[in-house]
């Protein structure tokens, strides 16, 4: 027995097929031998079944006279993917039936392999356009890519739709009837271009799906990509989602916490306190940033602001944003004069949930009330909440200004802070000076510095001379004048104080003061600013003598005589001595002695002393004796040897003391 295989090969090769492909092989043996043969294939017991299914052997026995060829047919299909190669599992039995010689059985190598079409998606299993803003549209690409080695046909339709006639189970690419290649699928917003069509072995196909936004709301389709020949029960239903969103970009425009994060929010300004630090109030009908009061035309830096816009949504936006001032105070009315509020950036790019900063600017012009509106704009925003921001803009250009508490009394003549200092003695001691204070406040609500130019004169020391004061809002200061003649005469000073950054306020103090010159003066007593020289004694305990001493000096070229008027004193002091001389450019101390023997309290009790200018007849008379009479009466009758004659009809300037 001769076999004859096709094409020259050992064997019946199937080659590679589509699963439930059918294809048929032919081969033959002939019968070269002198007797008839029978003929029957034998297939392994363990494999029977499988071969059952998908091969089929026509015939499968039978006898071939001698000198005859007999024709095999072998088809081959199968219902999921099989692969052998070079098996041998199938034999071919031969029998001589006259001689009932068997021949050894021959082995029928078959080649065979079937296959499902193979492909991937990309992207796996849908498409995300994400966020994308209303009114706009994009593209994206759906690949199907063919990683078999057969074209397959392919076919996309709305997920759950009936009338959709399913593709033949096996293609056939060289009897495929034709089919409408590309073709368009529009479901709600998205639309998908090339709905069918083949993908070529090892090669891939481009679908083009276009998303359009209309609404705010968010986009889901299911496509179903029917895929021809492909393993059914790996992949019952190849399922493809469409997913989109409708965003309108918008900022926060109602959380002014967020808004105003650097700043102060207020339901409302406070009527009874002024406004010293910038704050934003949300009380209905207007919603206003308040800018606190700033120096108009100042030299020092304007305030500036940031506000915070942000973009809470999945888009990014564009925001407009302009300032528009009302009025003509704010600078609106005049091409040359600077508008008050200066807003910077004009525009801005938000990322998705980013923010960026808006700063304005407060620079007044004038000494009056600003007004703006301040407006952010979303470019194409549809959202009403979230489209616009909007709110007042208000501040107050003001100069600075410091007032005068004390004094409070003015000159009636040039309308001046008057200083009057009490007419007092020309004395050559440390005690010869008064001081009157001057205090200034700042009731303003921005900082104040006060400037004085005084006149030249050492008279008077001033403790604001030659600086500069600042004064916050709400601050005090204390400053002092001494007034410290050195020459009798009235003495009249002038010191205006001038306030930086304010041209139009000047203040003048007028001091005055007089001082006259005496012959005879009183050291070492109390000063005081009401009472003028005082000899205070404080507490004393009852039967103690307390004694406190001052001096009188004669500043004159004369000789004075002085007396304690002994009517006004009281009882319990004694002055030592009361009556005496005072020679020219001498001082004398004066004991005063006080004790009680009962308890009293005297106040503001005034002693007299009357001085005159006497001229000794006498060339050699010498003072002293008339005052030694005085210090006690058992010296009487010993100062009484010796008499001294004057003149005392000579008038003083200022003869008495009190």
């Amino acid at each position: 027995v001769k076999p004859e295989w096709p094409e020259g090969n050992d064997g019946i090769d199937f080659g590679t097929i589509k699963v439930n492909q059918q294809m048929v092989r032919n081969f033959s043996i002939s019968n070269e031998g002198k007797y008839p043969i029978t003929f029957d294939f034998l297939i392994n017991n363990r494999k029977k079944r499988f071969y059952n299914e998908i091969l089929k052997i026509e015939p499968m026995s039978g006898r071939v006279e001698s000198g005859e060829k007999q024709e095999f047919t072998l088809s081959a299909q199968a219902k999921r993917e099989v692969h052998f190669n070079n098996s041998s599992d199938i034999k071919l039995v031969v029998l001589e039936p006259e001689t009932q010689d068997k021949q050894p059985a021959l082995p029928i190598k078959m080649h065979f392999r079937s296959v499902f079409s193979k492909f991937a998606m990309l992207p796996n299993h849908g498409v995300d356009f994400g966020p994308l803003e209303t009114g706009t549209d994009s593209e994206k690409q759906i690949e199907i890519e063919n990683d078999g080695v057969f074209d397959f046909q392919y076919q996309i339709f709305e997920a759950g739709s009936d009338g959709v006639e399913p593709l033949q189970e096996v293609f056939d690419e060289k009897n495929a009837p034709n089919i409408e290649e590309g073709g368009e699928l529009e479901l709600g917003p998205f639309l998908i271009t090339g709905i069918r069509g083949v993908v070529p072995a090892k090669g891939k196909k481009i679908i083009k799906v276009r998303f359009k936004a209309g609404e705010i709301r968010e986009y889901n389709r299911s496509l179903e990509i029917d895929i021809c020949q492909r393993d059914k029960l790996q992949f019952p239903r190849v399922l493809y989602e469409l997913m989109g969103e409708g965003c309108s970009p918008g900022i926060v425009a109602s959380n002014y916490a967020s808004i105003f994060e650097e700043q102060s929010v207020l339901r409302r300004l406070d009527p009874l306190h002024p406004l010293t630090s910038n704050a934003f109030t949300i009380e209905e009908p207007e919603r206003v940033f308040h800018f606190a009061p700033v120096v108009a035309n100042g030299k020092n830096p304007s305030p500036k602001e940031r506000f915070r816009i942000s973009n809470p949504y999945k888009v990014p936006c564009n925001v407009s944003i302009s300032v528009e001032i009302k009025g003509d105070e704010g600078g609106k009315g005049d091409e040359k004069k600077e508008p008050a509020f200066v807003v910077t950036p004009e525009a801005l790019h938000i990322p998705p949930h980013e923010h960026r900063f808006a700063t304005v600017q407060f620079n007044p012009q004038g000494l009056s009330t600003c007004t703006a509106v301040f407006t952010a704009t979303v470019e194409r925003g549809t959202h009403e909440p979230s489209k616009c921001l909007t709110f007042g803009l208000t501040g107050e250009g003001i100069l600075p200004s410091i007032s005068v508490e004390e004094p409070t009394e003015r000159d009636s003549e040039t309308s001046a802070v008057l200083l009057n200092f009490a007419r007092m003695p020309l004395l050559k001691n440390d005690k010869n000076t008064k001081t009157k204070t001057i205090v200034l406040r700042n009731d303003m609500t921005v900082l104040a510095t006060a400037r004085f130019d005084m006149d030249d004169t050492t008279q008077f020391s001033f403790s604001g001379r030659g600086k500069l004061i600042d004064l916050n809002p709400g601050e005090s200061v204390k400053l002092t004048v001494d007034y410290h003649p050195s020459e009798a005469g009235v003495h009249d000073v002038k010191i205006a104080m001038k306030i930086l950054q304010n041209p139009f306020e000047m203040t003048a103090f007028r001091l005055l003061g007089e001082c006259f010159e005496q012959d005879v003066t009183l050291e070492g007593l109390d000063m005081s600013e009401s009472k003028g020289d005082e000899l205070q004694f404080g507490d004393v305990v009852i039967g103690k003598t307390v004694v406190k001493t001052f001096k009188m000096a004669n500043t004159s070229s004369l000789a004075h005589r002085f007396e304690w008027k002994e009517d006004d004193i009281p009882g319990q002091f004694k002055f030592i001595p009361r009556i005496g001389h005072l020679q020219p450019q001498e001082s004398k101390e004066i004991r005063v002695s006080f004790m009680s023997e009962e308890t009293s309290k005297l106040e503001d009790q005034k002693v007299s002393c009357t001085i005159k200018k006497i001229k000794y007849v006498e060339e050699d008379a010498k003072d002293g004796e008339e005052e030694k009479q005085n210090e006690n009466k058992e010296g009487a009758a010993e100062s009484a040897k010796k008499t001294v004659n004057w003149d005392d009809t000579m008038e003083a300037d200022d003869p008495n003391f009190e």
